[in-house]
């Protein structure tokens, strides 16, 4: 080629790439992305969501392609399909646990395709469904055998009440039979819990509207004659004498309260059934309490009656502190029970002076609460007076002397002196000294007056 032609061919090759009709890798790529319109696969969303079988049931194909959805719904016309392989195993009963996955296609007008996939789930809801079931059937059997006593009510009510009892009855051996079959569909053990449920709350809605009537005049009459059989109760006479204090306790409180029951009672013959009912139940009930406690008081016997103390004499000397149990000869724990004790029932008498078989009373509380007066007596003995010294007096006629003699032995301050005693001996001997001193002394008086007379 010569120098000429090759310059040709050169700048027709810089026209040809200037106008793009031999273009390069690069040059290809540029234009094909500016001038590429955008594949609706790209411009719309596909979502998808799960579907949920129980075992037993079948999925079809309508169900997968209904699970998919798209944003060009309504802009665009597109198709929905499974893929072939897919498709074949459609429709397809659900025997086993798990997840089963269905791709599926959804082509758009311009042949852009976008894939999917569908979940179906499945557990199995069957044993959980009938757990529902048999959990209504039980509360459904339960309503069905109860039974309240509808005397107290409206017959209207009365008959409202039975009447959906009955009419549980056929419903409630259907949805039975339905749970013991094996082969039972979901469906049918979700409605037959529905229908249940239904029965039961009829059941429950017919107990609230049962209506109170008035009582009739036999039963107010009834009523009047357990109101007097607790009057007669109450007003019965018993001995407490003797008894021990908890069963005269128990006795007293029960009868106040079967007081204060008796007077709310009084006069409500005539109300409503039901009021008038439960408090009939609660004279009756009162009126035996009543009759028990008595009966328990009549059989008991105090620890006073039982047992009887003696008294026995103090004697004491005056300013001693004498106790209570000093005036009880059989105070041992083996005569009187263990626990007992001892007070004076007065006071505590005194011994500050000189008292003489005094009557005392001495108050004895046994274990059991009951208590005895026991009748004693009290001596006081006056505290002898010290011996003092004897004074000896000698008379004589020119002077008197006076000497004291101290005694040989004080006595003992309780005894009293015996006639043998040499003191007593020394008042006896000054006493006749004295005796004669005075006869002396009138003798000589007398005879100086006779001779003054003769003078």
């Amino acid at each position: 080629m010569t120098k000429k032609l090759k310059k040709v061919c050169a700048l027709l090759s810089i026209l040809c790439l200037s106008v793009g009709v031999l273009p390069t890798s690069f040059a290809d790529s540029t234009v094909y992305a500016e001038t590429q319109p955008q594949r609706m696969k790209d411009k719309y969303s596909v979502t998808t969501k799960n579907i949920s079988k129980p075992l037993g049931e079948t999925v079809t194909k309508g169900e997968i392609l209904a699970a998919v959805t798209t944003t060009a719904t309504g802009q665009t016309p597109v198709t929905k399909t499974l893929v072939n392989t897919y498709e074949k195993l459609l429709p397809m009963k659900v025997e086993k646990e798990g997840y089963y996955s269905f791709p599926v296609q959804v082509i758009y007008k311009d042949k852009s395709i976008a894939q999917v996939t569908v979940q179906v789930v499945t557990v199995n809801y069957a044993t959980t469904e009938k757990r529902k079931l048999k959990t209504a059937l039980d509360e459904l059997l339960a309503l069905y055998r109860e039974n309240p006593n509808l005397y107290g009510y409206t017959k209207d009510t009365q008959e409202a009440y039975r009447k959906a009892q009955t009419e549980a009855r056929e419903p409630y051996y259907t949805a039975k039979n339905a749970y013991d079959t094996p082969d039972t569909t979901l469906a049918t053990i979700q409605q037959q819990t529905k229908t249940i449920n239904e029965r039961a709350q009829k059941i429950k809605a017919a107990k609230e509207a049962l209506q109170d009537r008035i009582t009739t005049s036999e039963e107010a009459e009834q009523y009047k004659l357990a109101v007097k059989q607790l009057m007669d109760a109450i007003q019965s006479e018993v001995n407490t004498k003797s008894k021990t204090p908890e069963s005269i306790a128990k006795y007293e409180t029960v009868k106040q309260q079967a007081q204060e029951l008796l007077n709310a009672s009084l006069g409500k013959e005539n109300g409503i059934f039901n009021e008038v009912l439960n408090d009939f139940k609660k004279l009756v009930a009162m009126k035996s309490t009543l009759i028990t406690a008595q009966k328990e008081l009549d059989a008991s016997v105090s620890q006073a009656q039982q047992y009887n103390p003696k008294g026995k004499e103090i004697i004491a000397s005056i300013g001693d502190t004498i106790a209570p149990i000093d005036g009880i000869e059989n105070f041992e724990a083996s005569l009187l029970p263990e626990g007992t004790a001892f007070d004076w029932s007065y006071g505590a008498p005194s011994t500050e002076q000189e008292i003489n078989k005094a009557q005392i009373s001495i108050k004895v509380t046994y274990p059991d609460g009951s208590t005895d007066n026991v009748a004693s007596a009290l001596t006081v003995l006056p505290i002898p007076a010290e011996v003092k010294p004897v004074e000896d007096k000698t008379v004589s006629t020119t002077k008197t002397t006076k000497t004291f003699k101290t005694p040989k032995a004080t006595q003992p301050s309780h005894a009293l002196p015996k006639t043998g005693d040499s003191t007593v001996q020394s008042l006896w001997v000054s006493l006749l000294v004295l005796s004669f001193a005075a006869m002396g002394f009138a003798c000589l008086k007398k005879g100086n007056n006779s001779v003054a007379a003769e003078k």
